[in-house]
């Protein structure tokens, strides 16, 4: 009897090694699917984040491009503002020369203006002169009066 108590014994301890068995293949099924699934996530999560280095390497390149033409934009601001201020001064020097030049007609014009006055003045006397000069006659060339003058005014003088 004995025996079957130790037959027994073992049957429950077989069945219970059956039982864990069992268990021990479902959970090592359930492990295997918990990690087979784990794995798939894990790798769409790698192809994802390749993607998403990809997207940030990309990003990268866009910033340092934009950062490039920021200074590209910067550099030609810089030469713009310099080129400004050159015309500014050329403008500024150009003014000057312009005031010069107005200055310089100003004063021409005032000095044709004395001129055409002058003129005028000498116009006027000259005329003056004809009609003084109108009174007087020439006598006959080589015969002086006896002053020693060769006019007469307002009288001809007939040679002896």
């Amino acid at each position: 009897m004995q025996w079957r108590k130790s037959a027994r014994g073992f049957a429950v301890v077989a069945d219970e090694v059956r039982k864990l068995a069992e268990r021990s293949a479902k959970s090592t099924k359930e492990i295997a699917q918990i990690i087979q699934e784990t794995q798939s996530e894990t790798t769409q999560e790698v192809v994802a984040m390749g993607q998403d280095v990809q997207q940030v390497g990309d990003g990268l390149e866009r910033a340092i491009s934009t950062e490039d033409r920021a200074k590209q934009m910067v550099e030609n601001t810089i030469h713009i503002n310099a080129a400004i201020a050159t015309i500014a001064a050329v403008s500024e020097e150009n003014g000057a020369a312009a005031e010069e030049v107005s200055s310089a007609t100003e004063e021409l014009s005032a000095q044709v203006e004395e001129t055409v006055a002058s003129t005028k003045i000498l116009s006027e006397i000259a005329m003056q002169l004809r009609e003084a000069m109108s009174t007087f006659r020439l006598d006959s060339p080589g015969k002086a009066d006896h002053d020693g003058q060769r006019f007469s005014r307002g009288t001809t003088r007939r040679a002896a």
